[in-house]
């Protein structure tokens, strides 16, 4: 699985959905339907200001995303990462050997 560009920008995709309690008791809650939110890099400092994001980590996430762009959506949660396929340029032998002294 690699990121997808999103992820690479420091941006975090949320599937959620906003609901109104009921104020009148026996009245059900309101909900919206489900929908995508983007919080920028600036938003999720400002919502976990003790922790803050790593500039190194986005960095990384975006060199994953740009040398390796997503090919395969059967794979990953298609929000923040999706699957790359390849073929592979040489053989690989899985030779192993084991040796046990007791």
């Amino acid at each position: 699985m690699v990121p997808l560009a999103g992820l690479g920008q420091g941006q975090l995709i949320v599937n959620a959905q906003r609901c109104t309690t009921s104020v009148v008791p026996g009245t059900p809650d309101t909900c919206e339907a489900p929908q995508d939110f983007t919080l920028t890099t600036p938003q999720l400092d400002k919502a976990w200001s003790m922790v803050h994001t790593n500039p190194i980590a986005i960095a990384a996430l975006n060199a994953a995303a740009t040398k390796y762009p997503a090919n395969d959506t059967s794979l990953g949660d298609g929000i923040m990462t999706e699957g790359y396929r390849f073929n592979p340029s040489t053989p690989v032998k899985l030779n192993s050997n084991m040796a046990r002294i007791d």
